[in-house]
């Protein structure tokens, strides 16, 4: 059993993602979600847990800022920091959603070593 002070490659994750993306491009499946449909009914269930007008939010596992997209097209402003371990993600998600109260962050772990993993701690 993996506990989370073992070692831990990020590139698995990586490699595991980069395919899906190269499979499905900009889309819901790319992100591991099974459709757009099901990923917006995700979003629905997060948005109701209280009201998200003017606060803080910070969305690990951004993937392609999607999140971002259905709080604006509710019409509910937040102050959004999206991060993912996909910088090709985030760069996608930066296209799409700039804006002052935005900020896109690619993830990094703690000790990260490109070639050898990382240690999560």
């Amino acid at each position: 059993m993996t506990t989370m002070t073992e070692k831990f490659d990020m590139n698995v994750l990586r490699r595991f993602y980069g395919a899906k993306y190269d499979s499905h491009g900009v889309r819901a499946e790319a992100v591991g979600w099974q459709s757009a449909e099901k990923q917006r009914q995700r979003f629905d269930v997060l948005c109701g847990v209280g009201d998200l007008q003017g606060r803080s939010v910070l969305d690990v596992g951004c993937g392609f800022g999607d999140l971002l997209g259905n709080l604006k097209g509710k019409g509910v402003a937040v102050k959004y920091h999206g991060v993912d371990v996909m910088e090709s993600f985030v760069e996608v998600a930066r296209v799409r959603g700039q804006s002052p109260s935005t900020r896109w962050s690619g993830l990094r772990a703690r000790g990260e070593d490109r070639e050898r993993g990382c240690s999560v701690q």
